[in-house]
């Protein structure tokens, strides 16, 4: 049972129970979701390799945007047959191969994404990185790997993922939002 309704100004309440206890409706939503939803800011960077050799990168995404933040959410990655790849960060080299577009993950807010994409290189021996995390797919089908927007590009950074071992058919995507608190 309510014992007090507060009303604003603008005619706007809430209820507080005959305890004291203010009675309120949350809606919890990750990073992504948010800058998706408002922002349009939120993209999916997808590559597809038919041969995926020692050394060579299956995707590069360079953050273009001199004020907004890549804050990297999700990875998959996967091949027709067991896999080895590396993530990290680009060092010295130029990322090549064919241009990859983000695709915005809300299209009614028609965006398109700051940053610079590349994927199916054969560039063996060409960049240098940092490598941050190796991924392991044991058999055909996809790894998932959950970085909750930590994995964090400033302007001009480069995420690169680059086979370890030889594989056949090799596919992934990088979905990531910038950051857009602020705006």
């Amino acid at each position: 049972m309510v014992d007090v309704v507060v009303k604003s100004a603008d005619g706007k309440s809430v209820s507080v129970s005959d305890d004291g206890k203010l009675e309120v409706f949350a809606i919890q939503e990750t990073q992504l979701e948010h800058t998706s939803a408002i922002h349009g800011q939120a993209f999916a960077w997808y590559s597809t390799y038919t041969v995926g050799s020692a050394g060579e990168e299956i995707i590069s995404i360079k953050n273009d945007s001199s004020d907004l933040l890549l804050h990297l959410d999700q990875v998959w990655i996967g091949s027709s047959t067991a896999g080895e790849f590396s993530l990290g960060y680009l060092l010295t080299g130029t990322p090549g191969g064919t241009t990859i577009t983000g695709v915005p993950l809300n299209k009614d807010k028609s965006k398109t994404a700051d940053a610079t994409a590349f994927g199916s290189a054969s560039v063996t021996g060409s960049l240098t990185f940092t490598t941050l995390a190796n991924i392991l797919n044991v058999a055909a089908g996809m790894e998932r790997v959950d970085l909750e927007g930590a994995w964090i590009l400033g302007k001009d950074d480069t995420f690169v993922i680059s086979a370890i071992i030889d594989t056949n058919l090799t596919y992934c995507t990088v979905i990531g939002h910038f950051d857009t608190e602020g705006t």
